[in-house]
């Protein structure tokens, strides 16, 4: 016995695409991939409000990641244990250093 949804009936072309004049528009390639704009939108956030300096090891051999923050002052982060960060925060960059050395 044959199966009949196994043959397409007369007439059907099987994977033909939607007609060009059926009033929708073409897909706008450009938008097409949210994931890459969002992340474009939020690396433009981010370097408009801070300007990484980079990773400083400290006299103790911590590293620590430091920036200057959009108003001017410097915060250095220091990763203490799984989503545990001690912060310092100061006017200057060699403060902050500072500080974070004597601790």
């Amino acid at each position: 016995m044959s199966d009949p949804w196994a043959i397409p009936e007369s007439g059907f072309e099987p994977y033909a695409g939607p007609a060009s004049d059926d009033g929708f528009q073409p897909i706008d390639r450009k938008a097409s991939d949210l994931r890459a704009f969002l992340r474009t939108v939020r690396e433009t956030e981010v370097a408009a409000s801070e300007q990484f300096s980079g990773w400083v090891v400290l006299a103790n051999g911590a590293r620590g990641h430091l920036t200057q923050k959009a108003d001017g002052s410097w915060e250095l982060a220091i990763h203490l244990q799984r989503d545990f960060f001690q912060v310092f925060t100061a006017p200057t960059r060699d403060e902050v250093l500072r500080v974070a050395g004597a601790v």
